[in-house]
């Protein structure tokens, strides 16, 4: 594989599946963590703005766009996390440029971009900064059809329109939450100042 076209045609005839997107359910789901296992049905709670830039793109910025782009973008994230410097990132960053689409908002130093998967025993291995451009394609097809079947996104309300219903549900019942608290506290403070 020794161009862009190569790699993309790799990808398609693999038939690596799109990460299911499910809405957002007010007072069921926490608002800012957008990956959801599929088995538990529980929500990953991390503390890393790298993985949540890779669900933003593709739950929100991407959706709906070209499968090449979004084939990029996968396999650009699935470099950033196993420290990739191949080829195959500079293929990628021609592929957005090729779409007038900016690159993902991760810095240089960005590792965990991806859920957290298991390959399975027969699947390559992670590859290693040197190893050949069909090694890492394969292995991120590989990552990427068990992300796919582990994990879902939740459209979280930040990627909403303020306008859609569920958005405004969401924010009534934030705000109702809000003036739950402020109560509280006032009440609090109105004990310890009587």
């Amino acid at each position: 594989m020794n161009s862009w076209k190569n790699i993309y045609e790799t990808w398609k005839q693999a038939s690596v599946p799109d990460i299911d997107i499910i809405p957002f359910e007010v007072g069921i789901h926490i608002d800012d963590y957008p990956w959801m296992h599929k088995k538990d049905k529980t929500q990953s709670f991390h503390q890393s703005n790298p993985i949540t830039t890779t669900a933003y793109h593709l739950g929100f910025h991407l959706k709906g766009k070209d499968k090449e782009l979004v084939a990029a973008f996968k396999l650009m994230a699935y470099c950033m996390e196993n420290a990739q410097y191949s080829d195959v990132r500079k293929y990628t960053f021609n592929c957005f440029s090729a779409f007038d689409e900016p690159t993902p908002g991760w810095t240089q130093n960005s590792r965990i971009v991806l859920p957290y998967y298991e390959l399975p025993s027969d699947s390559p291995i992670r590859h290693r900064y040197g190893t050949s451009i069909n090694e890492v394609v394969d292995s991120a097809i590989a990552a990427w059809t068990v992300i796919s079947k582990e994990w879902a996104m939740l459209y979280i309300p930040s990627w909403m329109d303020y306008t859609d219903e569920k958005y405004i549900e969401y924010q009534g019942l934030q705000n109702k939450l809000y003036d739950e608290q402020q109560y509280k506290e006032y009440l609090r403070l109105k004990a310890k100042f009587e």
